[in-house]
Order: structure tokens, then C-alpha cells, then sequence
């Protein structure tokens, strides 16, 4: 084979890789919208994030109703939006989870935010292994500092169903 027809066979392989990357992609945002004809139930672990007793007291008084203001929000927000679900969405407090994300980088390049990325996903990665309920394609990562009604910092993992 000469150098030309490898290279021209390594450029159309190349080429189709990613238009297969492109198709899966515009495959997999299409099966995971939500369309919301049913109620999106959303997870929140608690992590406590600066490790402090009294962050930790404070995650350990909630409970299912801590998140009843979300829902109300939502169930507002779907009635003036006219959704036409009564329950838009269904909050549960999920086990506490010990193992904390990995870091943003404070002023990351693009190489930092790439990095920073695939830490991330390999993170989920991990707490999807150990608790079934966390999918990295429905999750969203929350950093609360000192904004709760608490002295503590808190991160939330949410996953919506």
C-alpha cells in the first residue's frame, strides 16, 4: 500500500469517526430531552464540602421536605408556563455522598478546562458505579458557598430521572 492510499484511508476513517461522534451525539440529546409528559424526579446528595461539624448538622436535618419550596417553584413556574403537569418534578434526598468533585480551576486555560472536564466525568463515572441513582447524563453539579441559611458550604449532586 502506498503512502498516499494509507494516508487517504486514514483521512476517510478519520472523516467517519466523526460523523459517527456527530450522529450519536444528535441521537443521544434527542433521547435524553425531556419532553415533560411525565414528572422529571430530580436526586440531591448532599456533600459537605469544607468538612465542618456544622455543615455536617445541617446535613443531617434534611430531609425530603427541605426540597418542598423546589417543588413549589416548579409547580408555579409549570402553571404559568401552562405545562399541564400537576407535579412537574419530584425532589429525593439521596445518601450523602464522602467523596468530593474535583476542583475548578480558578483561572483555568482551555487545556485546564478540558482537564478539569474529564476529571469530572471520570468522578461521575465512579459515584454512578456506587450509587445507581446518579447518571452522568442527568446530572447537574451545584456549588452552594455560604448561601443556604447555615454557617456551611454544601454541594449538591442532582440527578434528573
Amino acid at each position: 500500500m502506498t503512502r498516499r492510499a494509507l494516508f487517504s484511508l486514514l483521512r476517510t476513517l478519520l472523516l467517519t469517526l466523526l460523523v459517527m461522534v456527530l450522529l450519536l451525539n444528535v441521537w443521544f440529546s434527542q433521547t435524553r430531552q425531556e419532553n415533560w409528559q411525565t414528572p422529571a424526579t430530580v436526586w440531591i446528595y448532599p456533600l459537605n464540602a469544607d468538612d465542618d461539624p456544622a455543615t455536617q448538622a445541617w446535613i443531617d436535618t434534611l430531609s425530603d421536605a427541605s426540597f418542598d419550596d423546589m417543588e413549589a417553584f416548579f409547580d408555579r413556574e409549570s402553571r404559568r408556563y401552562r405545562l399541564g403537569l400537576e407535579q412537574p418534578i419530584q425532589v429525593n434526598l439521596a445518601a450523602q455522598l464522602d467523596v468530593l468533585p474535583p476542583d475548578i480551576p480558578l483561572e483555568p486555560s482551555i487545556v485546564d478546562a478540558v482537564i478539569w472536564a474529564l476529571k469530572m466525568r471520570f468522578w461521575v463515572w465512579r459515584m454512578m458505579i456506587r450509587f445507581v441513582n446518579l447518571m452522568p447524563f442527568g446530572s447537574s453539579f451545584v456549588s452552594m458557598p455560604r448561601i443556604i441559611p447555615a454557617p456551611c458550604s454544601i454541594r449538591w449532586v442532582c440527578r434528573k430521572d
